[in-house]
Formats: C-alpha cells, sequence, structure tokens
C-alpha cells in the first residue's frame, strides 16, 4: 500500500514527491522490516538541497508470526477522529482472529522501532515499560540535575540498553534482567497477555497509570468485532 505525499523541504522550501509505503508485512517484506529498523523507510532526501528528514504518517507494521500490529499514528490527539476511522477499517477488513494479537498504537517512529525490537527480543511490552520506568529511578540517583526527553530500549548487537535522550546528547544505561523478573513477578496479575483485540497505546503514561493503580488502557481504543 502506497501514497505519494507532496513534501515541502524545511531547508531550501522546494516541494518534492514522496512514495510513503502505508504498510508492511515483516514476513512477506523482510527488506523493508530492515529498511524501517534502519531508518531508511521513511528517509525523505529532498531532490534540490539534498537535506534529509524523517516523514512522519499512519503506517501499520504487521509480523504474523508474533501476532503482532503496530499502528503508527503521529499527532494521535489533532487526528483522532482520522484514526479511529482508519483503525476501524483494519478491523473490519481484517479475515485475521485479531483477538490473541497484540495490537498497538504508537505516535512517533523512534517509538514503533522501539516496539517492534521488544517483540523481537520475545518480551512482553507491557513489562519493558515497567521496567524503564523503575529504571527512571534509578537514572535520577545517579544524574539528579539531567532532564530525561525521551528513553527507549534499545538493542545493540547483543547488548541491551536503556537510551536516555537528554538535551546533552544520549546515555546509555544498562538493562537489568533482574527488574524484568520483578516487573513480571510484581505485576503478573496487571499485565494482561492480550487486549482483545483493541489497539492499546502502551507507553510511558500507561505504566505510570498502572503502577498507581489506575486504568491502563490507552487513550483511544479500537475493538475488532
Amino acid at each position: 500500500m502506497k501514497e505519494t505525499l507532496t513534501v515541502t523541504c524545511p531547508v531550501c522550501h522546494e516541494t518534492s514527491e514522496f512514495t510513503w509505503t502505508g504498510r508492511i508485512n515483516a514476513v512477506s517484506d523482510p527488506e523493508l522490516k530492515l529498511d524501517l529498523l534502519d531508518g531508511e523507510l521513511f528517509k525523505f532526501v529532498c531532490p534540490t538541497c539534498g537535506a534529509t528528514r524523517q516523514l512522519e504518517n499512519h503506517f501499520l507494521y504487521h509480523d504474523p508470526t508474533q501476532a503482532l500490529m503496530v499502528f503508527l499514528a503521529p499527532q494521535l490527539n489533532e487526528r483522532r477522529e482520522n484514526y479511529e476511522r482508519i483503525l476501524s477499517q483494519i478491523l473490519t477488513e481484517s479475515d485475521l482472529n485479531l483477538d490473541s494479537y497484540s495490537l498497538r498504537l504508537v505516535t512517533s517512529i523512534p517509538d514503533l522501532i522501539e516496539k517492534i525490537q521488544i517483540f523481537d527480543q520475545g518480551y512482553n511490552d507491557q513489562v519493558i515499560e515497567i521496567v524503564k520506568l523503575l529504571t527512571d529511578g534509578l537514572f535520577a540517583k545517579e544524574k539528579p540535575d539531567v532532564k530525561v526527553k525521551q528513553r527507549h530500549y534499545y538493542k545493540q548487537g547483543s547488548k541491551e540498553h536503556i537510551l536516555y535522550v537528554t538535551p546533552e546528547g544520549q546515555l546509555l544505561v544498562d538493562f537489568h534482567d533482574s527488574l524484568v523478573s520483578f516487573a513480571e513477578n510484581k505485576y503478573k496479575k496487571a499485565v494482561r497477555q492480550d487486549h482483545a483485540g483493541r489497539f492499546v497505546l502502551v507507553d510511558a503514561n500507561w505504566a505510570a497509570n498502572l503502577l498507581e493503580r489506575k486504568e491502563g488502557d490507552a487513550p483511544m481504543e479500537e475493538t475488532a468485532e
């Protein structure tokens, strides 16, 4: 599924066209999956001045072997009604039994890549979000004056990390398996293995709500009929 986008270069302000891939299947499109993980799938290169940027538009990642779908929804709050229609169409047209699927929403490309890496490593993303929140506490003790803009599960070669993005740059923090075991044991009743055909936004807010014993579902959910 491809779409032609008209893009205005932020550097030279010239307009050009970009062919956007709207969905991929990790099994039938393994090369496109690699392009996605390498940051190439959505990279726009201005034909006039050569400036590069990552484009964001709605996108569906599907991995049948993992029973996983991840929907990229940039500017979720502003485009909520449009995304609800798209998700409803995806669920209605699918001939799969999505009750057993992990259906996820993400709002940025880094979140999309992170989600794919988490499932590729066999983790439950709900548990990893709790681990990231627990790691935040350790990070704050070591670097109390550092402001964190983003943090992601990040696999580099055979090593796993939590990548912290700060105003000063990026910092890698060790990923502790002991925290995974702790989170799995302590929150096993709260962490659900699936959400019965609903697209769910499992992120830092979700984890914070769970730890505060609040409802942990997504701000927007779509249910398969």
